[in-house]
């Protein structure tokens, strides 16, 4: 069934906002399980720690876990930019993923939304908050949130990847840990 209203966005376009949606389950995992070792919980604890609607609070709670439980050196530096990263992604994602997509109708001053394809009109394709205000992120910038997510999801990886391995010696109570 198609939506009351048309969404002007191509078959392509649309297929890399899922693939958005999609990374970004990748990205909760990778948080989620780098989290768990961190404070030494099984996999599944993670999410009641860090398990919040708000990615900025996820970011700042997974933020705080890394600086607490990683020494300081490259890896923390790491997990501080994946930290901001995930930040800035999830900003953009939300701008794409609740954003109203219509033509502008820039010379009239207003948006059209209806129906039907616009064809017969030249009008360009935006990103709007259902409130009217043209978001920040809009439909040109598509294939980039995705391949950022996508960039989250190897670092994240390495970070993970680098705690099984045991690179990375995490902080355990009463070390020198709780002093940070």
């Amino acid at each position: 069934m198609r939506p009351a209203f048309h969404i002007p966005l191509t078959e392509d376009e649309l297929r890399t906002l899922g693939e958005i949606a999609a990374i970004q389950g990748q990205i909760e995992f990778f948080m989620s399980r780098v989290a768990a070792l961190l404070l030494g919980l099984p996999p599944g604890n993670a999410s009641l720690v860090l398990g919040t609607t708000s990615a900025h609070a996820r970011a700042k709670a997974w933020r705080a876990i890394t600086d607490y439980k990683i020494p300081d050196g490259a890896w923390r530096e790491r997990g501080e930019a994946i930290s901001a990263e995930y930040i800035q992604f999830t900003q953009r994602r939300n701008d794409l993923i609740h954003g109203l997509f219509a033509y502008s109708l820039s010379e009239l001053g207003g948006i059209l939304i209806g129906p039907n394809e616009v064809t017969d009109l030249v009008a360009d394709r935006v990103n709007f908050a259902v409130k009217g205000s043209r978001r920040d992120t809009q439909i040109c910038e598509l294939q980039d949130v995705r391949d950022q997510a996508a960039r989250l999801t190897h670092e994240l990886n390495k970070l993970w990847q680098a705690l099984v391995s045991g690179e990375i010696v995490r902080y355990d109570l009463g070390s020198a840990g709780e002093s940070g």
